[in-house]
């Protein structure tokens, strides 16, 4: 138990040598679980940093990165890139963010209503559930919202966007 973290990280090294991404990003998730080290953690982070930077998927490389500096002793000679991708991922990883909520947003707002009324009843169970937990989901844009800015959509063609996008999006982040 002891040394699980620096066992799971040697596996991720192994899986590297490999080529196995998927095991890779498992181990490195794994052993960022067990450890309390900032140094293995650091490790850990900045490698799945990098490879999400590499797949192109900079809204999570972002925040690898984002977590790579937190917890990386300033002296370490990947400080300043990691710091350096975590800025200039900013803008890059909140745009994609913005396209990604308007395209869920978009096809939300071409469900037939059977089907939007089945994904409201969905989103509503699922935060029922969450906050009988006590957990918040932030994501998603609640029930009433939907069926309300549908009905909205159905009966103002002629500012339709702004009444089903415009309030949903002020107050919701995704879905």
């Amino acid at each position: 138990e002891e040394f699980r973290d620096r066992i799971t990280y040697v596996l991720a090294e192994m899986a590297i040598a490999s080529g196995d991404e998927t095991k890779i990003k498992q181990y490195l998730s794994e052993a960022l679980s067990y450890s309390a080290n900032n140094q293995l953690r650091a490790d850990c982070y900045y490698l799945l940093a990098e490879m999400d930077y590499q797949d192109e998927d900079y809204i999570n490389a972002k925040l690898y990165y984002d977590s790579t500096i937190a917890v990386m002793e300033k002296s370490d000679a990947r400080y300043e890139n990691a710091e350096k991708l975590a800025r200039n991922l900013d803008a890059i990883a909140q745009n994609l963010e913005i396209i990604q909520l308007q395209d869920s947003l978009l096809k939300i707002g071409e469900l037939p209503e059977d089907e939007l009324l089945a994904y409201a009843k969905t989103v509503l169970k699922e935060q029922e559930e969450s906050s009988v937990k006590g957990q918040a989901q932030p994501n998603h844009v609640p029930a009433d919202d939907l069926i309300l800015n549908h009905h909205r959509l159905s009966l103002d063609t002629t500012n339709s966007q702004d009444a089903t996008f415009g309030q949903v999006d002020k107050r919701h982040k995704g879905i």
